[in-house]
């Protein structure tokens, strides 16, 4: 989809808002060079074909706000990949994630704001929040990204295979709260392929930060 004067993607108006008698099978949604874009829905509407969409690509966005509304449900996304998106500061809230249950690959690149992936309701929280199918983790050339989640959850990868934190400078922790990643035994620092591991996640990437600075 290429229209660039485009601020929205799903408003009042879009089918399946509103028309429960709709029915949209929309597997695969990709976004490209919308300069307009805010949104690719606003908080207050219910889109219910988000909820079919397997596949959701968005590149060079550069107003997008949000990527996952709170009040959406992707409830079949299975891959998420954003790319040079320059306004994007998260991905999602972590009220989101539980919506989310089928995602399996989620790609970050070069997202120049961002600087946590799952922004917590409250950075008090401490409650625990899973991704029970993904599968692959990359997060690459996020030049602000200081963590996965600068709240205190914990975070629970049952099936999490492969982690890239390629070009991530200011990336020393993972996340503050506990993790639970029990098939994960490596991570992917840089494009040529090299991988370290330190015994987990958040040892190994103070490990890679440490290195760097001597």
């Amino acid at each position: 989809m290429s229209c660039s004067s485009f601020t929205e993607i799903f408003s009042s108006g879009s089918f399946g808002i509103g028309h429960s008698g709709t029915k949209v099978k929309l597997r695969k949604l990709v976004l490209v060079e919308l300069k307009n874009l805010e949104f690719i829905c606003k908080e207050k509407y219910d889109v219910q074909v988000l909820q079919n969409i397997e596949i959701l690509d968005v590149s060079r966005c550069s107003r997008l706000k949000n990527i996952v509304p709170s009040s959406v449900l992707f409830g079949n996304l299975e891959q998420l990949k954003v790319k040079s998106c320059a306004g994007l500061e998260n991905i999602m809230k972590s009220s989101v994630v539980n919506n989310i249950q089928k995602l399996k690959i989620l790609c970050i690149d070069y997202c120049e704001k961002i600087e946590e992936i799952i922004a917590s309701d409250d950075e008090n929280d401490d409650f625990e929040l899973a991704f029970m199918k993904l599968e692959h983790l990359q997060l690459i050339n996020l030049p602000r990204l200081r963590s996965f989640c600068k709240g205190r959850n914990s975070f629970k990868f049952p099936l999490l295979k492969t982690l890239s934190v390629i070009d991530c400078p200011m990336m020393e922790t993972f996340s503050h709260g506990v993790l639970y990643a029990p098939k994960l035994r490596t991570v992917r620092v840089n494009a040529e392929g090299e991988w370290h591991w330190n015994g987990d996640i958040n040892s190994t990437l103070r490990k890679i930060v440490a290195k760097k600075e001597l």
